[in-house]
């Protein structure tokens, strides 16, 4: 029996709201040859770890995490993050 790929992330939570724009999204991919994150390709190294900063819209940004084996079987991985501007008042 094969196995599909795992993610476990470290970071984001879900349904976290932040002040800042920038989110760094970390995580660990097990039995995985491809990663992206909202369709990107992101690197992890030989132990599965993952990093990737991304730049979040004002209001609610989903981020999609999807691993892929070599034998194409699929792990996907949905959080939502809340950005909320600080007023500058």
């Amino acid at each position: 029996m094969v196995l599909p790929p795992k993610i476990d992330m470290i970071n984001p939570s879900n349904d976290i709201s932040y002040i800042n724009t920038t989110l760094n999204i970390q995580g660990k991919v097990t039995r995985a040859k491809y990663l992206t994150i909202n369709g990107r390709p992101i690197l992890f190294d030989e132990s599965g770890r993952f990093e990737h900063l991304m730049i979040l819209e004002p209001g609610r940004n989903e981020i999609t995490i999807n691993a892929k084996s070599q034998l194409k079987k699929e792990a996907e991985i949905v959080r939502t993050v809340i950005y909320q501007a600080e007023n500058k008042n």
